[in-house]
């Protein structure tokens, strides 16, 4: 879902939100979600004609902002009337200072898991190092596009894939079924189903998301020496048609590098 879009007012109700957004809660929105909620500029004559009129036409960023947020009744009424009780905005207390990242993505014959899992911590890994195909390319942007919510990116592909990500500091799986079809996002930890938002890309201008999420960068090698300056979690083996995050391969020894570059794709090898 794009957006609450319009949300129509009384005069009363209108006075009501131009009082709660003051200097301080516009700067708080911005820190939050990169962004500010434009509101529209009317008088009381304005709404002499019409009782009702629209006071912004947000997005559904700046909606799941306002759940959170936002306590006045006709924006909380209007809130549950378009989302249900399931979406993600309705999630307490939801985190908007920590970025999200990737846990793993698995579509039953590749594995990708950039984090490093210690003690009391996770690491988390934005760098990635893929040798071989750009398979692993195509793997990041579907999950990515899958968290934003871009459901139209996996309409005519509905094979198997699950992805465990974190977003607003919470835990979420993200699995397409082969067999029915559906997609579900679910909470990690309870399993529950939630109603997903949509974090649509900016391909003019800032990208709000990365706002909110790790935005990955990926140097595409084939040079053996690079992998010294990558961590095994940071380096992907990809082919033809799967790939798996070099530290994911059995009794992984990073010793063995020659052996994992060798499983390659003969007219992709790396000469070193």
């Amino acid at each position: 879902m794009a957006g609450i879009d319009k949300t129509y007012v009384t005069w009363e109700e209108y006075q009501e939100i131009v009082k709660f957004f003051t200097k301080k809660v516009f700067r708080k929105q911005k820190r939050d979600i990169g962004i500010k909620t434009y509101l529209y500029e009317w008088t009381k004559e304005s709404f002499e004609e019409d009782k009702e009129l629209p006071i912004w036409n947000t997005s559904s960023l700046e909606d799941i902002w306002l759940a959170q947020n936002c306590n006045i009744e006709c924006i909380q009424r209007k809130l549950k009337r378009i989302y249900s009780e399931k979406w993600i905005g309705f999630i307490p207390n939801l985190d908007f200072k920590t970025k999200g990242f990737i846990f793993d993505i698995d579509d039953g014959k590749s594995l990708i898991s950039p984090i490093k899992e210690l003690k009391n911590k996770i690491k988390v890994y934005s760098k990635l190092l893929v040798y071989g195909t750009t398979f692993a390319h195509k793997m990041l942007y579907k999950a990515e596009s899958i968290i934003r919510g871009e459901f139209y990116y996996n309409y005519y592909d509905k094979d198997f894939i699950e992805i465990r990500f974190i977003l607003f500091g919470i835990d979420f799986k993200y699995v397409c079924d082969p067999v029915t079809k559906k997609e579900s996002y679910t909470l990690t930890e309870t399993g529950e189903e939630v109603d997903w938002g949509y974090f649509p890309r900016c391909w003019v201008g800032k990208d709000y998301f990365y706002k909110l999420f790790i935005k990955y960068e990926i140097k595409h090698s084939y040079r053996f020496s690079d992998y010294n300056k990558y961590d095994p979690e940071q380096i992907i083996m990809s082919h033809d048609e799967d790939c798996i995050t070099v530290d994911m391969y059995e009794n992984f020894d990073l010793n063995r590098m020659n052996r994992y570059i060798s499983l390659l794709p003969d007219y992709i090898k790396i000469k070193y």
